[in-house]
């Protein structure tokens, strides 16, 4: 298994988190799982009901993300690290 390197040094699987404001003001959670093939975790979304939400898009230097929701419609956000170079 090839490691992968993310934000501040942190090595390996794991959930990330930010804190942001919501747009609407209400408070929320929406974890953030960290994955290594991206495209095809999207694959196994779609292939089990859930939906993407928001499309892939670059975070400069980190990698990519996107947001789905699961098949009970739950948010939840997915990131997948570029290898460190």
């Amino acid at each position: 298994m090839r490691r992968r390197r993310g934000p501040a040094g942190w090595d390996g699987a794991g959930v990330d988190t930010g804190l942001l404001a919501s747009r609407d003001g209400q408070p929320r959670t929406v974890p953030v799982i960290r994955v290594d093939d991206l495209p095809k975790t999207l694959e196994v979304v779609r292939a089990n009901g859930g939906t993407v939400v928001v499309e892939p898009f670059t975070l400069p230097g980190l990698g990519h993300g996107c947001y789905i929701t699961d098949p009970a419609g739950v948010l939840l956000g997915l990131h997948a690290y570029d290898a460190e170079g």
